[in-house]
Protein backbone atom coordinates (compact mmCIF):
# COMPACT_ATOMS: atom_id res chain seq x y z
CA UNK A 1 0.00 0.00 0.00
CA UNK A 2 2.99 2.28 0.57
CA UNK A 3 3.87 2.38 -3.15
CA UNK A 4 0.33 3.48 -4.08
CA UNK A 5 0.49 6.24 -1.46
CA UNK A 6 3.90 7.35 -2.73
CA UNK A 7 2.62 7.55 -6.30
CA UNK A 8 -0.40 9.54 -5.11
CA UNK A 9 1.98 12.09 -3.62
CA UNK A 10 4.10 12.18 -6.79
CA UNK A 11 0.96 12.57 -8.89
CA UNK A 12 -0.25 15.52 -6.85
CA UNK A 13 3.13 17.24 -7.03
CA UNK A 14 3.53 16.61 -10.77
CA UNK A 15 0.05 17.89 -11.58
CA UNK A 16 0.67 21.07 -9.59
CA UNK A 17 4.14 21.74 -10.97
CA UNK A 18 3.81 20.51 -14.56
CA UNK A 19 0.12 20.44 -15.35
CA UNK A 20 -2.44 17.65 -15.59
CA UNK A 21 -1.57 16.76 -19.20
CA UNK A 22 2.22 16.68 -18.85
CA UNK A 23 3.78 13.30 -19.82
CA UNK A 24 5.32 12.87 -16.35
CA UNK A 25 1.94 13.53 -14.72
CA UNK A 26 0.34 10.91 -16.97
CA UNK A 27 3.11 8.45 -16.06
CA UNK A 28 2.46 9.11 -12.38
CA UNK A 29 -1.26 8.43 -12.90
CA UNK A 30 -0.38 5.15 -14.57
CA UNK A 31 1.95 4.19 -11.72
CA UNK A 32 -0.65 5.05 -9.11
CA UNK A 33 -3.26 2.90 -10.87
CA UNK A 34 -0.79 0.02 -11.16
CA UNK A 35 0.07 -0.05 -7.47
CA UNK A 36 -3.56 0.44 -6.49
CA UNK A 37 -4.37 -2.73 -8.40
CA UNK A 38 -1.27 -4.48 -7.08
CA UNK A 39 -2.57 -4.33 -3.51
CA UNK A 40 -5.97 -5.63 -4.59
CA UNK A 41 -8.20 -2.61 -5.24
CA UNK A 42 -8.95 -3.76 -8.76
CA UNK A 43 -11.97 -1.54 -9.39
CA UNK A 44 -10.06 1.58 -8.35
CA UNK A 45 -7.23 0.58 -10.69
CA UNK A 46 -9.70 0.08 -13.54
CA UNK A 47 -11.38 3.43 -12.87
CA UNK A 48 -8.03 5.20 -12.71
CA UNK A 49 -6.85 3.71 -16.01
CA UNK A 50 -10.17 4.41 -17.73
CA UNK A 51 -9.93 8.11 -16.86
CA UNK A 52 -6.24 8.16 -17.82
CA UNK A 53 -7.03 6.56 -21.17
CA UNK A 54 -9.44 9.38 -22.06
CA UNK A 55 -6.69 11.94 -21.46
CA UNK A 56 -4.04 9.93 -23.33
CA UNK A 57 -6.27 9.51 -26.36
CA UNK A 58 -6.75 13.28 -26.46
CA UNK A 59 -3.18 14.32 -25.64
CA UNK A 60 -1.05 11.51 -27.10
CA UNK A 61 -3.36 10.02 -29.70
CA UNK A 62 -5.01 6.59 -29.89
CA UNK A 63 -1.97 4.86 -31.43
CA UNK A 64 0.67 6.18 -29.01
CA UNK A 65 2.53 3.32 -27.27
CA UNK A 66 1.53 4.69 -23.85
CA UNK A 67 -2.14 4.74 -24.86
CA UNK A 68 -1.92 1.15 -26.08
CA UNK A 69 -0.13 0.15 -22.88
CA UNK A 70 -2.90 1.64 -20.76
CA UNK A 71 -5.49 -0.33 -22.73
CA UNK A 72 -3.48 -3.51 -22.16
CA UNK A 73 -3.20 -2.84 -18.45
CA UNK A 74 -6.93 -2.16 -18.27
CA UNK A 75 -7.50 -5.64 -19.66
CA UNK A 76 -5.06 -7.04 -17.09
CA UNK A 77 -6.93 -5.60 -14.11
CA UNK A 78 -10.23 -6.75 -15.54
CA UNK A 79 -8.82 -10.27 -15.59
CA UNK A 80 -7.52 -9.89 -12.04
CA UNK A 81 -11.01 -8.86 -10.96
CA UNK A 82 -12.37 -12.10 -12.46
CA UNK A 83 -13.73 -10.83 -15.78
CA UNK A 84 -11.69 -13.17 -17.99
CA UNK A 85 -14.02 -12.99 -20.97
CA UNK A 86 -14.09 -9.18 -20.94
CA UNK A 87 -10.32 -9.04 -20.48
CA UNK A 88 -9.64 -11.40 -23.40
CA UNK A 89 -12.03 -9.47 -25.66
CA UNK A 90 -10.43 -6.14 -24.72
CA UNK A 91 -6.93 -7.52 -25.30
CA UNK A 92 -7.95 -8.86 -28.71
CA UNK A 93 -8.71 -5.26 -29.70
CA UNK A 94 -5.35 -4.13 -28.31
CA UNK A 95 -3.61 -6.87 -30.29
CA UNK A 96 -5.20 -5.70 -33.53
CA UNK A 97 -3.92 -2.17 -32.95
CA UNK A 98 -0.47 -3.31 -31.78
CA UNK A 99 -0.11 -5.46 -34.89
CA UNK A 100 -0.86 -2.39 -37.01
CA UNK A 101 1.26 0.09 -35.02
CA UNK A 102 4.10 -1.98 -33.54
CA UNK A 103 4.20 -5.04 -35.78
CA UNK A 104 3.80 -8.78 -35.07
CA UNK A 105 7.25 -9.31 -33.54
CA UNK A 106 7.21 -6.45 -31.03
CA UNK A 107 7.48 -7.77 -27.43
CA UNK A 108 4.28 -5.99 -26.37
CA UNK A 109 2.38 -7.59 -29.25
CA UNK A 110 3.70 -11.04 -28.39
CA UNK A 111 2.90 -10.83 -24.68
CA UNK A 112 -0.55 -9.41 -25.43
CA UNK A 113 -1.35 -12.49 -27.54
CA UNK A 114 -0.29 -14.78 -24.69
CA UNK A 115 -2.35 -12.81 -22.17
CA UNK A 116 -5.49 -13.01 -24.30
CA UNK A 117 -5.05 -16.76 -24.82
CA UNK A 118 -4.44 -17.39 -21.11
CA UNK A 119 -7.51 -15.41 -20.05
CA UNK A 120 -9.58 -17.26 -22.64
CA UNK A 121 -8.40 -20.52 -21.07
CA UNK A 122 -9.70 -19.28 -17.69
CA UNK A 123 -13.12 -18.41 -19.10
CA UNK A 124 -15.87 -20.43 -20.73
CA UNK A 125 -13.80 -21.44 -23.77
CA UNK A 126 -11.02 -23.20 -21.92
CA UNK A 127 -10.05 -25.68 -24.62
CA UNK A 128 -9.76 -22.95 -27.26
CA UNK A 129 -7.49 -20.92 -24.99
CA UNK A 130 -5.27 -23.94 -24.36
CA UNK A 131 -5.01 -24.71 -28.08
CA UNK A 132 -4.18 -21.06 -28.74
CA UNK A 133 -1.38 -21.12 -26.17
CA UNK A 134 0.02 -24.33 -27.65
CA UNK A 135 0.12 -22.66 -31.05
CA UNK A 136 1.80 -19.59 -29.60
CA UNK A 137 4.43 -21.74 -27.91
CA UNK A 138 5.47 -23.16 -31.27
CA UNK A 139 5.61 -19.67 -32.79
CA UNK A 140 7.64 -18.29 -29.90
CA UNK A 141 10.17 -21.13 -29.94
CA UNK A 142 10.73 -20.69 -33.69
CA UNK A 143 10.98 -16.89 -33.48
CA UNK A 144 12.69 -16.36 -30.12
CA UNK A 145 14.47 -19.60 -29.21
CA UNK A 146 13.55 -22.19 -26.62
CA UNK A 147 15.16 -20.30 -23.70
CA UNK A 148 13.38 -16.96 -24.19
CA UNK A 149 11.46 -15.68 -21.11
CA UNK A 150 8.23 -15.54 -23.12
CA UNK A 151 8.64 -19.21 -24.04
CA UNK A 152 9.09 -20.07 -20.37
CA UNK A 153 6.04 -17.98 -19.45
CA UNK A 154 3.93 -19.78 -22.04
CA UNK A 155 5.10 -23.18 -20.79
CA UNK A 156 4.18 -22.13 -17.24
CA UNK A 157 0.68 -21.14 -18.34
CA UNK A 158 0.21 -24.40 -20.23
CA UNK A 159 1.37 -26.45 -17.24
CA UNK A 160 -1.02 -24.56 -14.98
CA UNK A 161 -3.89 -25.21 -17.41
CA UNK A 162 -3.12 -28.96 -17.52
CA UNK A 163 -3.35 -29.23 -13.77
CA UNK A 164 -6.50 -27.16 -13.47
CA UNK A 165 -8.10 -29.29 -16.17
CA UNK A 166 -7.46 -32.51 -14.26
CA UNK A 167 -4.13 -33.71 -15.68
CA UNK A 168 -2.23 -33.51 -12.41
CA UNK A 169 0.60 -35.77 -13.49
CA UNK A 170 1.01 -33.82 -16.72
CA UNK A 171 1.19 -30.58 -14.76
CA UNK A 172 3.79 -31.99 -12.37
CA UNK A 173 5.95 -33.28 -15.23
CA UNK A 174 5.64 -30.00 -17.14
CA UNK A 175 6.70 -27.97 -14.12
CA UNK A 176 9.61 -30.33 -13.44
CA UNK A 177 10.84 -29.80 -17.01
CA UNK A 178 10.33 -26.03 -16.78
CA UNK A 179 12.17 -25.88 -13.46
CA UNK A 180 15.18 -27.69 -14.90
CA UNK A 181 15.37 -25.20 -17.78
CA UNK A 182 14.93 -22.15 -15.55
CA UNK A 183 17.66 -23.38 -13.22
CA UNK A 184 19.94 -23.86 -16.23
CA UNK A 185 19.20 -20.46 -17.77
CA UNK A 186 18.44 -18.24 -14.76
CA UNK A 187 20.11 -20.03 -11.87
CA UNK A 188 18.57 -21.78 -8.84
CA UNK A 189 17.63 -18.64 -6.90
CA UNK A 190 16.15 -16.37 -9.56
CA UNK A 191 12.63 -15.22 -8.55
CA UNK A 192 11.15 -16.97 -11.60
CA UNK A 193 12.91 -20.19 -10.63
CA UNK A 194 11.58 -19.91 -7.08
CA UNK A 195 8.09 -19.23 -8.50
CA UNK A 196 8.30 -22.43 -10.55
CA UNK A 197 9.25 -24.41 -7.44
CA UNK A 198 6.08 -23.12 -5.77
CA UNK A 199 3.94 -24.45 -8.61
CA UNK A 200 5.81 -27.75 -8.73
CA UNK A 201 5.42 -28.36 -5.00
CA UNK A 202 1.64 -28.08 -5.35
CA UNK A 203 1.41 -30.67 -8.09
CA UNK A 204 3.87 -32.97 -6.32
CA UNK A 205 1.46 -32.92 -3.40
CA UNK A 206 -1.49 -33.59 -5.67
CA UNK A 207 0.14 -36.58 -7.35
CA UNK A 208 2.29 -38.00 -4.56
CA UNK A 209 2.27 -37.55 -0.78
CA UNK A 210 1.32 -34.34 1.07
CA UNK A 211 4.50 -34.69 3.14
CA UNK A 212 6.61 -34.31 0.00
CA UNK A 213 4.86 -31.06 -0.91
CA UNK A 214 5.29 -29.72 2.63
CA UNK A 215 9.01 -30.59 2.64
CA UNK A 216 9.54 -28.91 -0.75
CA UNK A 217 7.70 -25.80 0.40
CA UNK A 218 9.70 -25.59 3.61
CA UNK A 219 12.92 -25.58 1.60
CA UNK A 220 11.47 -23.02 -0.79
CA UNK A 221 10.39 -20.73 2.06
CA UNK A 222 13.95 -20.73 3.42
CA UNK A 223 15.34 -19.72 0.02
CA UNK A 224 12.66 -17.10 -0.54
CA UNK A 225 13.42 -15.48 2.81
CA UNK A 226 17.02 -14.94 1.67
CA UNK A 227 16.23 -13.70 -1.85
CA UNK A 228 12.89 -11.88 -1.81
CA UNK A 229 11.50 -8.92 0.11
CA UNK A 230 9.59 -9.93 3.27
CA UNK A 231 6.23 -8.86 1.82
CA UNK A 232 6.76 -10.40 -1.61
CA UNK A 233 3.52 -12.03 -2.83
CA UNK A 234 5.25 -15.36 -3.50
CA UNK A 235 6.40 -15.60 0.12
CA UNK A 236 2.82 -15.22 1.33
CA UNK A 237 1.59 -17.70 -1.30
CA UNK A 238 4.16 -20.21 -0.11
CA UNK A 239 3.01 -19.72 3.48
CA UNK A 240 -0.60 -20.34 2.41
CA UNK A 241 0.37 -23.45 0.47
CA UNK A 242 2.40 -24.76 3.41
CA UNK A 243 -0.60 -24.36 5.70
CA UNK A 244 -2.83 -26.18 3.23
CA UNK A 245 -0.47 -29.13 2.90
CA UNK A 246 0.13 -29.18 6.65
CA UNK A 247 -3.61 -29.63 7.09
CA UNK A 248 -3.65 -32.38 4.48
CA UNK A 249 -0.97 -34.24 6.43
CA UNK A 250 -3.35 -34.19 9.41
CA UNK A 251 -2.19 -31.15 11.39
CA UNK A 252 -5.33 -29.09 10.88
CA UNK A 253 -4.87 -27.15 14.13
CA UNK A 254 -1.38 -26.02 13.12
CA UNK A 255 -2.63 -25.09 9.65
CA UNK A 256 -5.46 -22.96 11.04
CA UNK A 257 -3.05 -21.09 13.30
CA UNK A 258 -0.71 -20.42 10.37
CA UNK A 259 -3.55 -19.21 8.16
CA UNK A 260 -4.84 -16.85 10.84
CA UNK A 261 -1.38 -15.33 11.21
CA UNK A 262 -0.95 -15.09 7.44
CA UNK A 263 -4.33 -13.42 6.99
CA UNK A 264 -3.50 -10.78 9.59
CA UNK A 265 -0.26 -10.04 7.75
CA UNK A 266 -1.97 -9.88 4.35
CA UNK A 267 -4.63 -7.49 5.62
CA UNK A 268 -1.88 -5.13 6.81
CA UNK A 269 -0.13 -5.13 3.42
CA UNK A 270 -2.90 -5.76 0.85
CA UNK A 271 -6.40 -4.52 0.12
CA UNK A 272 -9.16 -6.68 1.56
CA UNK A 273 -10.42 -7.49 -1.95
CA UNK A 274 -7.03 -8.79 -3.17
CA UNK A 275 -7.26 -12.26 -4.71
CA UNK A 276 -4.65 -13.65 -2.31
CA UNK A 277 -6.53 -12.31 0.72
CA UNK A 278 -9.75 -13.86 -0.55
CA UNK A 279 -7.97 -17.18 -1.16
CA UNK A 280 -6.55 -17.21 2.37
CA UNK A 281 -9.96 -16.41 3.86
CA UNK A 282 -11.54 -19.26 1.91
CA UNK A 283 -8.80 -21.69 2.90
CA UNK A 284 -9.05 -20.66 6.55
CA UNK A 285 -12.84 -21.06 6.49
CA UNK A 286 -12.46 -24.52 4.95
CA UNK A 287 -9.99 -25.85 7.49
CA UNK A 288 -11.62 -24.02 10.41
CA UNK A 289 -14.89 -25.69 9.45
CA UNK A 290 -13.19 -29.07 9.26
CA UNK A 291 -11.69 -28.54 12.70
CA UNK A 292 -15.05 -27.56 14.17
CA UNK A 293 -16.79 -30.58 12.62
CA UNK A 294 -14.17 -32.93 14.05
CA UNK A 295 -14.70 -31.48 17.54
CA UNK A 296 -18.50 -31.48 17.35
CA UNK A 297 -20.34 -34.35 19.07
CA UNK A 298 -21.85 -36.76 16.56
CA UNK A 299 -25.35 -38.13 17.12
CA UNK A 300 -26.46 -41.17 15.12
CA UNK A 301 -29.62 -43.23 14.97
CA UNK A 302 -29.61 -46.04 17.52
CA UNK A 303 -31.36 -49.27 16.54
Amino acid sequence: MRAAADFAAVLSAAAEALGKDHPLTLQARHGHAHWTGHVGDYQAAISGLESLLIVQQRVCGPDHPDTLMTRGNLAHWRAESGDYEGAASAMDEVIRDRLRVLGPDHPRTLIARLSAAFWRSRGVNRAAGFAEMEGLLGEYVRALGSDHPLVFMTRCNLAHWRGESGDRTGARDAFESLLADRVRVLGPYHPRTLHTRLHLAHWVGETERPERALAALSELAADQSRILEPDHPDIMRTMASMANWRARTGDVTGAVEELRSLLEHQIRTLNDSHADVRATREMLAHWQGRLERVGRPQFGHVE
